[in-house]
């Protein structure tokens, strides 16, 4: 990731969306994309990506200075940090979907790409074993289950996160943003199938 701020322009930005100014107003994700995506393919893509997240009643909250939370069916989904919080770097995205926990990995699974398929065994190769990380006791949902071949056990019930930074130099941006955009769908059409 690009770590140079905006220079000259950083007193301008900490006028619009500085700190105290976000912590007041908590302004729309829009806001923020506009001022800080600055490249207009990356600044296509994530309007499209929110216009997706909003069309699926995935509605972002202002979490912290330039980072939103999606709730989707009651839960958090979806994280969009852009520039870096007060450091405003023009292009710079972080992208969090949160997919399922890990005993349901491979329900999961089942309806997505192989491209997609890959990342999720990548991300989960490591799971989480819990060791009372919530206030001193163990998860109250800690799993044991079987993933690729191997069984695990005392498994944490967080779900497996999936992470894309992006920015204006990212190779492939494009390939990037629509394995988001598969991936967001796929949860949400998951999500609504455990709902139902």
């Amino acid at each position: 990731m690009a770590k140079g701020a905006l220079g000259e322009n950083w007193k301008h930005f900490n006028e619009l969306i500085g700190v105290k100014i976000q912590k007041k107003e908590r302004p729309p994700i829009e806001k923020i994309i506009e001022l800080l995506i600055t490249n207009p393919e990356m600044k296509d893509y994530m309007n499209k990506i929110v216009r997706l997240l909003n069309e699926n009643n995935a509605k972002p909250a202002w979490f912290t200075t330039s980072h939103y939370k999606f709730k989707h069916n009651k839960e958090i989904s979806f994280q969009i940090k852009i520039g870096d919080g007060f450091k405003f770097r023009e292009n710079e995205i972080y992208m969090t979907i949160h997919t399922t926990s890990p005993q349901n990995i491979n329900q999961f699974k089942q309806s997505l790409s192989d491209k997609l398929c890959d990342l999720i065994s990548a991300t989960s190769a490591d799971f989480n074993v819990c060791t009372m990380c919530t206030k001193g006791h163990s998860c109250k949902n800690r799993a044991d289950f079987e993933f690729e071949g191997r069984q695990y056990h005392n498994i944490c019930a967080k779900n497996i996160e999936v992470h894309f930074p992006l920015d204006s130099s990212t190779i492939n941006s494009a390939e990037q943003f629509q394995m988001i955009e598969e991936l967001i769908s796929k949860k949400i059409e998951y999500n609504s199938a455990i709902c139902t």
